[in-house]
């Protein structure tokens, strides 16, 4: 067994403090790090000697802590092996946090839950809007002075107040809905930890909110952009990436990650595809799409380099483009993406087909954002049953 304490720094913001976190290694498997809520700066950590290099009583009390840490895991090892217990990593974790960690505050299970996440590797901009939110229901709670509240102490009527005070300062039932969704995830996760029987939040209804209705680019207004000659290179490439993300589906992300000595290759019959993995939190949300002509042609003209442009950038000129080609639309990365799911169904390509297409973990997710008919789609399918029928 092996116990190693890893600092990390908060992806967010500017501040050299971070926080420590503990792995354990059981025959060479890892657990998860998990926090153990201690705060140093970057240039006191020695990681080598496992210790905070700070000359004050804090950072003594600190090591102190750590060390205490790595005899309790010594001790609770030892216990399981004279019980005959099986012993992995993860077991260790779990059984040191259900015997040392107190019951947190609702506020603390906020932080260790984002925590969790960050230390699980999700995306920046993920651990930066759960942080938004969080500070939502912060001042929810310290305005209402139950920031003392315990995970296994809350009630469904604090759940349905929060919601009600979000309601009443600013968040649409949207955004509301977001931050319930998220308090509803902290309190599952405090259940998974035994710190609570049951999650309140569950218990309680309140409006949803809607998505946005998307809106995509309809197949003539797509030609009109593909053949409009842009003076500027600038526009011509951006043109390109959006044009290539119509034909693929891809996200803004996933085409700056795009490499065809890797992500492209031939079947058993010469067709060729796409295959890749999108760049989200898991790894399992594979796309494959055949590589239609027309973004074929648009490597091709790269040379299969396709040219990388920052997001900012990439949708601002995206705006001057829809101006000078007189589309009436607003274009982003986005669009493009929910402009190739939507021409694909229009096709007649089915939704389950789609949904692999676009890296759609749930085939619930393509129905959520492809769930408008089209006159184009009803007249097609009207098309092909018998006119007679009506008559």
């Amino acid at each position: 067994m092996n116990i190693l304490f890893l600092f990390r720094k908060r992806k967010s913001g500017n501040s050299e403090k971070g926080t420590i976190y503990c792995r354990i290694t059981v025959d060479g498997t890892r657990c998860t790090p998990f926090s153990v809520y201690v705060k140093v700066e970057k240039k006191y950590w020695d990681a080598n000697a496992q210790l905070i290099l700070e000359n004050s009583d804090e950072a003594r009390a600190d090591n102190q802590t750590l060390q205490t840490i790595r005899e309790q895991i010594k001790t609770i090892r030892n216990e399981m092996l004279s019980a005959g217990n099986t012993i992995t990593a993860d077991v260790l974790k779990n059984e040191y946090i259900s015997r040392t960690s107190p019951v947190p505050t609702v506020l603390q299970m906020c932080d260790q839950l984002i925590s969790q996440k960050e230390a699980e590797g999700r995306a920046e901009g993920t651990i930066k809007s759960l942080r938004s939110r969080k500070k939502k229901i912060e001042k929810f709670f310290i305005q209402s002075k139950l920031s003392y509240l315990t995970c296994d102490n809350l009630k469904t009527r604090h759940c349905t107040e929060l919601h009600d005070w979000l309601r009443r300062n600013g968040s649409g039932p949207t955004h509301a809905a977001k931050i319930m969704a998220d308090f509803q995830e902290t309190l599952d996760y405090a259940v998974s930890l035994e710190y609570a029987k049951a999650n309140p939040v569950r218990l309680i209804t309140y409006e949803k909110g809607t998505y946005k209705e998307t809106h995509q680019l309809e197949w003539n207004e797509l030609e009109t952009l593909i053949s409009h000659p842009f003076a500027a290179p600038s526009l011509r490439e951006v043109r390109d990436l959006f044009v290539f993300a119509c034909y693929t589906g891809m996200s803004y992300k996933d085409s700056t990650l795009f490499n065809p000595a890797k992500h492209i290759f031939d079947d058993e019959f010469g067709k060729e595809w796409i295959h890749y993995y999108r760049e989200k939190p898991t790894s399992d949300c594979e796309a494959i799409i055949p590589l239609f002509p027309g973004a074929k042609r648009i490597l091709e003209r790269y040379r299969y380099h396709l040219p990388v442009i920052c997001n900012q950038t990439y949708n601002r000129y995206l705006k001057e483009i829809a101006e000078i080609a007189h589309i009436r639309k607003h274009l982003t990365t986005k669009v493009a993406r929910t402009t190739a799911g939507q021409l694909w169904l229009d096709a007649g390509v089915p939704l389950a087909t789609v949904s692999r297409m676009l890296g759609h973990k749930s085939i619930q997710t393509t129905q959520k954002y492809y769930v408008k008919v089209r006159r184009s789609r009803i007249r097609l399918d009207f098309s092909t049953v018998a006119h007679e029928a009506f008559v």
